[in-house]
């Protein structure tokens, strides 16, 4: 298991009503391809028209770091008025500066500067593409429209402010506001319990079988000054982390924290793998893995007749919830395998003994 916690300076957990409430927005984002996260975020997806799902998409991904803060303030409105009054060409620069920044591209990198990336939607994308694998898709991916979006924005800072501002004191207004007030007090009571809990409890479950993601967070980490560990209301079981400059934040929920061995799950935890438990899809995998042990992804989806997409949705819930072991296939680079975590099924079913006296 990697220790995530390495070379910095300070640590701190607690509840970030800034940052928890971005990451809720970027939620909304992945509702078709990750179950069991919290019934609000499908349930706000599925309120918004279509062109506001879009605008979210566009804003909170190929905008990402014009929204993610440089500075600490109390409260959402208090970001934005802060953001109001950042002029728009450093917003902007906010965004282009922690693309000039990333380097981890494992081919040449192309030598466009920034000024010759705004030149034109192709120049863009082959910039970025040097910069995130996952602009390596197909030309017309969804990756590639939601860039060739933001580069409109982008080539148009006062628009793109406008239009930032205009989608985040809607989604405050009509969405986070009355959320946060109703889940922040629970939220403060379970990021106290936190405090002094083992810090490799809260590693993200992606870690031990995302080679890729879970070297990313380690180069994150490593290089950080502080890093804080914020709980999120809607994330469900996975994590999520934010990054600016020198400081990561890791996004946790009841859900993403590794129960301890040998002990058992609270009353959420359970709710949580019931739920994922009744759904027939993810039944038919346990029980295909159950009897016929370990599986690839590709066989899984050819015994039960599911999509590439229908199965990495259900693996990835069972995956994050320890109900199924994610790991390599031998002899292979990037294709993994599954098999029952019998462990997990056994702390559950001895969680429930116990709660029922």
């Amino acid at each position: 298991m990697i220790e995530v916690i390495k070379n910095t300076q300070s640590e701190h957990r607690g509840v970030d009503e800034v940052r928890a409430n971005l990451y809720s927005l970027i939620l909304l984002s992945y509702v078709d391809t990750m179950s069991g996260l919290d019934p609000w975020v499908e349930r706000v997806h599925g309120e918004l028209s279509p062109e506001r799902r879009w605008l979210n998409t566009v804003v909170m991904d190929g905008l990402h770091y014009t929204l993610v803060p440089v500075r600490d303030v109390g409260s959402f409105p208090e970001y934005l008025q802060d953001m109001e009054n950042t002029p728009a060409l450093e917003l902007r620069q906010r965004l282009l500066g922690e693309y000039e920044l990333r380097a981890i591209r494992r081919d040449p990198a192309s030598g466009l500067s920034v000024e010759e990336a705004l030149k034109s939607p192709e120049n863009y994308l082959t910039y970025l593409a040097d910069r995130y694998r996952s602009l390596d898709d197909e030309p017309n991916s969804r990756a590639h429209q939601i860039e060739r979006a933001a580069y409109e924005l982008i080539v148009n800072p006062d628009r793109m402010k406008s239009v930032v501002l205009e989608h985040l004191h809607y989604m405050w207004n009509v969405y986070l506001k009355k959320e946060w007030e109703r889940r922040r007090p629970a939220l403060e009571e379970f990021a106290k319990l936190q405090h002094g809990l083992n810090t490799t409890s809260f590693i993200p479950n992606i870690i031990s079988c995302n080679m890729e993601t879970a070297q990313e967070l380690q180069t994150w980490i490593s290089q950080a000054r502080e890093v804080r560990f914020c709980p999120s209301p809607h994330v469900g079981p996975y994590f999520g982390k934010m990054r600016r400059g020198s400081l990561v934040v890791i996004f946790y929920g009841e859900g993403s924290i590794r129960r301890e061995k040998g002990g058992g799950f609270g009353q959420s935890q359970m709710t949580q793998m019931f739920q994922a438990l009744g759904d027939e899809s993810r039944m038919e995998i346990v029980g295909l893995l159950l009897s016929r042990g370990r599986l690839s992804q590709p066989e899984i989806m050819e015994a039960c007749g599911f999509s590439a997409s229908g199965a990495s949705r259900q693996l990835k819930l069972l995956s994050a919830l320890d109900l199924i072991e994610e790991q390599r296939c031998e002899g292979t680079k990037n294709m993994k395998c599954y098999q029952v975590n019998r462990e997990t099924f056994t702390a559950l079913a001895q969680s429930i003994i116990h709660w029922v006296g």
